[in-house]
């Protein structure tokens, strides 16, 4: 029987989550609730429909023509998913006659992903690139990416993947051995302040972690740093404490807010919980970088992927 799973979307040549040029498939499904989510679109297990109510006639086609009958109306007449009835049939972004239907969410099997892993092969071959799973989250599937890692292997093409390990031991367990390289986010080191900002504490993170440390396997922790949620001076150097007692630690990344999603919560009719927050300056960056490297003086530190 072949292994499926939920995927969100496979982006190409990307130049982040890892080294080289990357092929980067995007997970449906986050046990987290993160309020700066900048993918709402993958929060969620089932596939989900958006709407663009700029465009929307409310003429009501794309919910009659749906086979499914996943979709409503909201207040406005802007049709909205209904959770769990979504099959990605696609008739009514097909339909729609002002194309403002979006479709998040496709089940693949393992096979299907591999194949479009494989039609970027030639610039892994140059930039030493490979493919990357993010989410949703990653090890929330851990037989679907199990599979994809064993099948790339077999290919030459190697992998790794973004967590925010917020899953039970087993499931990373299923994926460790495929991976060499863990691309890791610290929210909070407060774990109420954690609850409070992501829907759970950051027991089982931190827990995971040392777990995965003490595996041998290479890891990079990466900070979402959000202005007045979680960048105080105190938490920054909380992180780096903690960090300064893993043996496998290879680089810190500070990753700046942003709100590049904003348009797609619109589009799923969720408010964006953070909306009025704006993103960190470089100087403020470089500033909680500098206590960073107070506390891992010979660690690699980076911002956005440039080192400090």
């Amino acid at each position: 029987m072949k292994v499926t799973g939920a995927v969100l979307r496979i982006e190409r040549s990307s130049s982040y989550d890892g080294e080289g040029l990357r092929t980067v498939i995007f997970l449906k499904g986050c046990p987290m609730s993160c309020l700066w989510c900048s993918t709402p679109e993958s929060q969620k297990f089932t596939n989900e429909v958006g709407c663009d109510d700029s465009k929307c006639l409310r003429c009501g086609l794309c919910a009659k023509l749906c086979p499914n009958n996943a979709l409503q109306p909201d207040t406005e007449g802007v049709p909205r998913s209904i959770d769990g009835r979504c099959r990605g049939c696609g008739e009514c972004r097909k339909n729609c006659p002002v194309q403002a239907i979006s479709l998040y969410g496709n089940n693949m099997t393992a096979e299907e992903v591999v194949t479009e892993i494989e039609k970027d092969e030639v610039f892994y071959f140059h930039s030493k690139g490979g493919f990357t799973f993010s989410g949703g989250e990653a090890f929330a599937q851990p037989e679907f990416v199990s599979e994809v890692f064993r099948l790339a292997l077999e290919r030459g093409i190697n992998g790794t993947v973004e967590t925010s390990a917020c899953v039970p031991w087993g499931n990373v367990e299923k994926v460790l051995p495929w991976v060499s390289r863990l691309y890791i986010d610290i929210k909070h080191m407060d774990s109420a302040c954690h609850r409070r900002l992501t829907g759970l504490g950051n027991e089982l993170v931190l827990e995971n972690i040392k777990r995965i440390d003490s595996c041998g396997m290479q890891i990079v922790i990466r900070v979402p740093v959000i202005p007045s949620v979680n960048d105080s001076v105190e938490n920054i150097v909380a992180t780096a404490e903690f960090c300064a007692q893993l043996k496998n630690i290879v680089e810190f990344e500070l990753l700046s807010y942003h709100k590049l999603g904003m348009i797609t919560y619109k589009k799923l009719g969720r408010k964006m919980a953070l909306k009025d927050i704006e993103p960190p300056s470089y100087e403020d960056m470089l500033r909680i970088g500098e206590h960073v490297k107070l506390t891992l003086p010979n660690l690699s530190v980076k911002i956005n992927g440039g080192e400090i």
